[in-house]
């Protein structure tokens, strides 16, 4: 079987997550698998996206991850339509 690193609920600590990365790198196992919960809550959730993405890391939504979206969604249909 082939090495994977699971990580969960970042909610937005970029910080948190590069520590991750630095202690596990990466490019050292063949899948990560983020369980969710990576945008609310901390103050850099789109740079924690940025880089989940630059890894290629597969990520599951999670709850709090839903209701980011959903308001991100609402803001966007309110400012449409204004």
């Amino acid at each position: 079987m082939s090495p994977g690193l699971l990580i969960a609920n970042i909610r937005g600590n970029l910080e948190a997550l590069e520590a991750v990365f630095a202690t596990c790198p990466p490019n050292e196992f063949d899948f990560i698998l983020n369980a969710g919960d990576s945008l609310a809550c901390g103050p850099n959730p789109a740079a924690v996206v940025d880089l989940l993405e630059l890894y290629g890391v597969t990520s599951i939504r999670g709850v709090m991850d839903e209701l980011a979206l959903k308001r991100s969604e609402e803001h966007t249909s309110e400012l449409q339509s204004h």
